[in-house]
């Protein structure tokens, strides 16, 4: 699923990173936004991103900063009248919704997590003398 001409061209002067705005310009806001909407259209997987969006990396750091910020959520309040942009960015937002879900339960978990489980114990028990903490 990719952007239209024609829906690109009311969405470029929304997105932040545009040229002669303020910060760092973006690199490529469309091929971004192509990425995104590729990821979150339902079977596609961050560890099957192609190579011709660029670095998958980037990419996902950026989608985060992005749905930290509430942007999407921020872009679907400014587009209500074009349904077309609408039913996107709510699959967007919906994508993100999940993707905020997950990095919670993985905090939780990190947070809950004991520092040495019983079988990590024994390992040190027994060499101890090798690894120091």
């Amino acid at each position: 699923m990719k952007l239209t001409d024609d829906q690109w061209d009311i969405l470029e002067p929304l997105l932040p990173g545009k040229v002669g705005g303020g910060g760092r310009p973006a690199h490529d806001n469309r091929k971004f936004f192509d990425a995104i909407l590729w990821v979150s259209s339902g079977s596609n997987r961050w560890s099957n991103f192609p190579v011709e969006f660029g670095s998958r990396q980037n990419h996902y750091m950026r989608f985060r900063r992005w749905n930290e910020s509430q942007f999407w959520r921020q872009l679907a309040t400014e587009l209500k009248g074009d349904p077309d942009l609408t039913v996107l960015l709510e699959k967007i937002i919906a994508y993100s919704d999940q993707e905020a879900q997950k990095t919670e339960l993985r905090a939780m978990r990190r947070a809950n997590r004991p520092l040495l489980t019983r079988d990590r114990k024994r390992w040190f028990r027994k060499f101890g003398q090798l690894v120091k903490l």
